[in-house]
């Protein structure tokens, strides 16, 4: 019996895979996801469609991206959600707080925590892409320290994701924190978490296990209320509820104001309008009502609270419109 050899994957010189990926970016001027990169070079017979080539040319690409800021800009990440938070309960807060999730399959309970503190979660799905990596500079307000609180398995997978984040936020950012809040080794005594052994076909199991014993436990065996309760305490432990609460008090009082100004804006078109229709045509001078209606408007929203200085620009645009001029028109 003949041995069939196996024929060796011809490897093509990465600065031949960088020119081809160059090549596939102008050709297509739309943001593209690695992997549609990837699918227009096989087609284009540049790489062929293994594991190993895959590998290889994402290799090759993040480095493309690190040199090339203009290529990094064109990549996109469709596959790991982010659940953005409220942008503006951060601009008075010396810290800014994102939690990053190792399992999409926990968003929609751990977004119950994140969205009360009005804080962004970004899912990474095991390790983040560069992209999720490099968007996170777009959320950080300018002069806050950034912290980054994880979420994922004990595990060699999951430590080498944290170990991964530290590592590329830290490059990126000088006043950073990053802490993992779950699944930690000492979760598994304190809430008697039942581990399994490591699994040796992981590349960190040797690491792992020479760090932490043979024993793992995926994040998802922490009773849901405790996950809950630990993303909410870490989240309060970075966060200024005084600041916070003046900004949700400001927000309140603003959305208030605004509800008046459209109560009293429809209602004063409205009393405008039916009285240039039935009055007009009588000889009222229809100017003199609207200069009687603004100051009705003023009297009305006073005693209430103070109109923002944007709002009562709007009061005096729509006011203007509403002149005799205007309601001649209709």
């Amino acid at each position: 019996m003949t041995r069939r050899r196996r024929r060796r994957e011809v490897l093509v010189p990465p600065s031949k895979v960088e020119e081809a990926i160059l090549r596939v970016l102008a050709e297509i001027p739309l943001p593209l996801t690695v992997r549609q990169i990837f699918y227009q070079l096989v087609s284009k017979r540049v790489i062929p469609n293994t594991v190993q080539a895959y590998s290889r040319y994402d290799h090759i690409l993040v480095g493309l991206r690190r040199r090339c800021p203009d290529v990094d800009a064109r990549i996109v990440d469709r596959t790991r959600p982010l659940y953005r938070g409220d942008d503006s309960f951060w601009r008075d807060q010396e810290n800014y707080v994102e939690v990053w999730l190792e399992k999409d399959a926990l968003s929609t309970l751990v977004r119950q925590r994140t969205s009360v503190y009005h804080c962004a979660l970004q899912v990474t799905r095991g390790y983040p892409s560069l992209t999720v990596i490099r968007d996170l500079a777009q959320r950080v307000p300018e002069g806050s320290r950034l912290v980054v609180l994880y979420l994922g398995d004990f595990d060699p997978s999951g430590e080498d994701i944290f170990r991964l984040i530290s590592r590329e936020v830290r490059e990126r950012f000088t006043n950073v924190t990053l802490e993992k809040v779950a699944l930690r080794e000492e979760d598994i005594k304190r809430f008697g978490l039942p581990p399994v052994p490591a699994k040796r076909t992981d590349p960190r199991y040797r690491k792992f296990v020479r760090r932490h014993g043979n024993r793992a436990v995926e994040l998802d065996a922490l009773s849901p209320q405790v996950l809950l309760e630990k993303v909410g305490e870490a989240i309060l432990r970075f966060t200024d509820l005084e600041a916070q609460a003046e900004t949700t008090y400001n927000a309140f009082v603003y959305s208030r104001a605004s509800q008046l100004v459209d109560e009293a804006l429809h209602s004063l078109r409205t009393r405008l309008l039916n009285a240039a229709l039935t009055h007009l045509r009588e000889g009222l001078d229809a100017e003199a009502q609207v200069v009687a209606a603004r100051e009705a408007l003023k009297t009305h929203l006073k005693p209430q609270l103070t109109v923002p200085d944007d709002l009562q620009r709007r009061i005096q645009g729509e006011l203007a419109q509403m002149l005799p001029s205007g309601l001649g028109r209709g």
